[in-house]
């Protein structure tokens, strides 16, 4: 192995001696036509007014959650189907122990609109039905009688209740709103003894 180190030494400095010669021929051109410039775009066409992302719910009316969960149950108990719809979040709803929101993204990702629409069509009529039955028969407009038992940055969960006809025990029902984009949605729903 040592006894080849004299001779690439002496390799290395034959090298370093011969000057490098300029190549014969110049490098391939590519006979590509010239393209002629587009024209500047026009700066008036560029401009566009800035919109807020909007996921659901009441935007700019809802700016807290408790705003948001009282417009949600009023919609629901005046039976305003389109309204209430608005307010879930339809990829992460969780209905007792049902995962809708997951069944809902999967359809979505598969294309399947058309049911995806009529099961969240169903879903919201189902549940204005059940709101109606909280709402003061006297006057459906009235505040419904809702608990906050948490209020912070990540959610909102309230336990809405209402005596049964008969009226022994209350029956509640436990809403979680949760953020989406800038608007506070109902993410979650579950009977509550």
């Amino acid at each position: 192995m040592w006894r080849n180190v004299p001779a690439l030494i002496a390799l290395a400095l034959a090298c370093a001696e011969t000057p490098s010669t300029p190549s014969p021929t110049p490098p391939p051109t590519l006979n590509a036509a010239p393209r002629p410039h587009a024209p500047p775009p026009n700066p008036a066409a560029l401009v566009r007014p800035k919109q807020e992302i909007v996921v659901g719910g009441c935007a700019r009316a809802c700016r807290t959650s408790r705003q948001s969960l009282d417009t949600f149950l009023a919609a629901t108990m005046l039976g305003d189907t389109a309204v209430a719809r608005r307010h879930l979040d339809t990829s992460r709803l969780v209905s007792g122990a049902e995962q809708l929101g997951a069944r809902w993204a999967d359809a979505w990702l598969a294309g399947r609109m058309a049911e995806r629409h009529t099961e969240i069509t169903d879903w919201v009529a189902q549940w204005a039905a059940v709101s109606a039955t909280f709402a003061n028969p006297d006057d459906k407009t009235a505040a419904p009688a809702v608990e906050i038992e948490r209020s912070d940055d990540a959610a909102l969960v309230a336990r809405w209740r209402v005596p049964d006809a008969s009226g022994s025990s209350p029956r509640s029902l436990r809403l979680t709103l949760t953020k989406r984009g800038l608007e506070w949605l109902v993410s979650r729903v579950e009977p509550v003894r």
